[in-house]
């Protein structure tokens, strides 16, 4: 995940209830305001896209290049069925999840997708949450779900600043970088916001399965100074329910069109078939056309993410599971283990 990119010094991160009006002009100020994008971003990709075609190993964010694709496969034809899960998570377990915003108000998302599930955390959250102001910050590499983030988060803030009589406030800044460029000196609060306690970083819809390097993903909680990390994670099933869902993206024609995407765009031959196996070895889904690996996706054993989370300094709160998916919340336990002077 090395990087040459330099990331800005000033986020101008904008307060959404602020602004009334149609949603054209809203539209408008979300997008010149609310996001700042790597202006390297297109190249970078298209460089490492090329790379990793020679290196016979596709990564995860060249699979989001065309946001359509997966946004048809965030509902039903999901073969985890990650929104409803982590939806019914969220709903069941609002007050653990409120607990943390009321001490940490700065939230930090990783990846956030379509938004389903960041989108019901929030909401679930501040239904409940005392007057307060929070700040939201969201990285994704794709500008179009960044900005379908930010839409539904204007929404929320009416929700929000109608519930609370105007006393609370959301403010929001996006990303469109990989998580790697993106500084600790860019998740700035709003100076009005006055002294905060620390970070929530979250990563819903088994993102961090995306990558095969797990502790170089971990690590980007330790790296961005954060207190409590929630994960939404795809849970490693018995082998009989495995096989099952296994043939859920083999035989998805859907899944299919988007596993090969990025490949095709890097010049990948069209006739190849995608193959796909289960990798029992690390409870991985893979796909492959020839010697390509197309698409990767990581299931977990909790016991075995507790262990590595506890090796970056992280120690379980709680973990809540329905069905195959579960979120898990840890906390720092060892303030030593925070990285002192990087990306300041």
């Amino acid at each position: 995940m090395a990087s040459t990119a330099v990331a800005a010094d000033k986020p101008s991160m904008v307060k959404l209830a602020k602004y009334d009006g149609p949603v054209r002009k809203m539209s408008k100020i979300l997008r010149d305001k609310c996001i700042m994008a790597d202006p390297l971003l297109g190249k970078k990709l298209h460089e490492r896209l090329a790379a990793q075609k020679a290196a016979g190993k596709i990564e995860s964010e060249q699979w989001y290049q065309n946001p359509l694709k997966w946004l048809a496969l965030t509902g039903i034809a999901n073969p985890y069925k990650t929104v409803f899960n982590e939806l019914r998570i969220i709903y069941e377990n609002g007050e653990a999840f409120l607990e943390q915003f009321v001490k940490y108000k700065r939230q930090v998302f990783f990846g956030v997708g379509t938004g389903d599930t960041e989108i019901g955390l929030l909401y679930e959250v501040c239904d409940k949450i005392p007057p307060a102001t929070l700040n939201i910050y969201a990285i994704d590499v794709q500008k179009f779900y960044l900005k379908l983030f930010a839409q539904q988060l204007l929404i929320l803030s009416e929700r929000l600043r109608h519930k609370h009589h105007a006393k609370s406030e959301l403010w929001f800044q996006g990303y469109n970088y990989l998580f790697e460029d993106v500084k600790r000196r860019q998740l700035r609060l709003h100076p009005d916001f006055g002294c905060q306690m620390g970070d929530i970083g979250i990563a819903l819809g088994n993102v961090i399965g995306n990558f095969e390097n797990q502790h170089e993903i971990l690590s980007q909680f330790n790296r961005l100074n954060t207190q409590i990390v929630i994960l939404g994670v795809h849970l490693a099933r018995e082998p009989r329910e495995m096989d099952y869902v296994f043939k859920l993206y083999r035989d998805n024609v859907i899944f299919n069109e988007f596993a090969r995407d990025a490949y095709l765009r890097a010049g990948g031959d069209p006739k190849r078939k995608t193959e796909w196996v289960i990798d029992k070895k690390t409870n991985a889904i893979r796909a492959f056309a020839g010697d390509t690996e197309l698409f990767y996706s990581k299931k977990y054993d909790l016991d075995d993410l507790d262990a590595a989370m506890s090796e970056l300094g992280f120690g379980k709160v709680e973990f809540y599971i329905h069905e195959q998916s579960a979120i898990c919340i840890f906390k720092r336990s060892d303030h030593s283990l925070v990285p002192r002077g990087l990306d300041v």
